[in-house]
């Protein structure tokens, strides 16, 4: 039997497009296992959400009966398990837990976060699914100056914060556009299938560079293909310098929500790097917070705030 101090209180999910982390808690948040795998719900075409849960953590569930499942990410979309709706407003962890959706016709006890509406910097509407839950155990910290995060992915998310809760949000399709270029784009046949793009390397600051020239993002995307077609670069440059690219229209169109205040970088393994590395060219002032580790203190935010409430 384990010690009190380790006994586990609740499990918690990521459940994303492509992929599955589930973590056992303890009552002080620790992480006692870990269960993933590429299972998404992009992989689940017939609905068997439940039964893909049981089968990947069956063994914590069997032995800790009725044990809370809090699940975030798309697994509460309209494609999910369960439509969790989206929040509006100013929200912070309050309203996240308050606003969380339970799973209807289980004998599971499984809870889905909500997602979050706002408006972007360009005050148009904008919406955030999952990334709510990393920036929860940061929100129970609130500050009276504007906090800005970035948590880049398919879909970079920029987020603006403020006493606790997210005022502002602005997504950018940045990891999606590099994924379409370079597999369905005229810029494809120049691009070897098995190259990887070298954040590190001098090809990518020219991608920054040339993000800043004043035609751009349309223009600048043909220019690359152009170079490489007239030798002014080499084949094996084209995917790095359109990581370049397109990562500098991100950073260069968030200047004016940035100005001098520190970015918060929620990341990980190269695409951290890769922000890293951006973030040094423009000149932002920043910070890198692990992605996994806020979304482990995320998830235990939400719990203790359902156990307070």
């Amino acid at each position: 039997m384990p010690e009190a101090e380790h006994r586990p209180a609740f499990i918690g999910v990521d459940w994303g497009t492509s992929s599955f982390r589930a973590w056992l808690f303890d009552d002080k948040g620790g992480v006692l296992d870990l269960v993933q795998g590429p299972f998404g719900i992009r992989q689940i075409t017939d609905q068997s959400f439940e039964k893909t849960l049981r089968t990947a953590i069956g063994s914590w569930l069997e032995a800790h009966e009725d044990i809370a499942v809090i699940m975030c990410g798309m697994i509460g979309s309209a494609q999910g398990w369960y439509e969790a709706g989206y929040l509006s407003g100013q929200i912070g962890v309050d309203e996240l837990s308050s606003g969380m959706v339970k799973v209807p016709d289980t004998q599971l006890n499984v809870m889905i976060v909500p997602g979050i509406r706002g408006v972007s910097v360009a005050g148009l509407n904008d919406v955030l699914r999952g990334e709510e839950t990393l920036l929860a155990g940061w929100l129970q910290q609130p500050t009276d100056c504007e906090a800005v995060f970035c948590l880049p992915g398919t879909h970079s998310k920029w987020i603006v914060a403020r006493e606790g809760q997210v005022n502002q949000l602005t997504t950018f399709m940045t990891g999606e556009l590099f994924e379409l270029m370079r597999t369905r784009s005229i810029l494809a046949p120049l691009i070897d299938c098995q190259a990887v793009a070298d954040s590190k390397s001098d090809i990518f600051c020219k991608g920054l560079t040339l993000a800043q020239s004043p035609v751009g993002l349309l223009h600048q995307m043909f220019a690359i293909r152009a170079g490489a077609l007239t030798g002014q670069f080499v084949k094996s440059d084209v995917l790095t310098l359109l990581s370049g690219v397109l990562v500098g229209a991100e950073c260069l169109a968030v200047k004016s929500l940035v100005q001098n205040r520190s970015v918060t970088l929620m990341s990980s393994g190269d695409l951290k790097q890769t922000y890293q590395n951006a973030f040094e060219h423009f000149g932002f002032v920043f910070n890198i917070v692990d992605s996994e580790q806020a979304a482990h203190k995320g998830l235990f935010s939400i719990f203790n705030q359902i156990q307070q409430s």
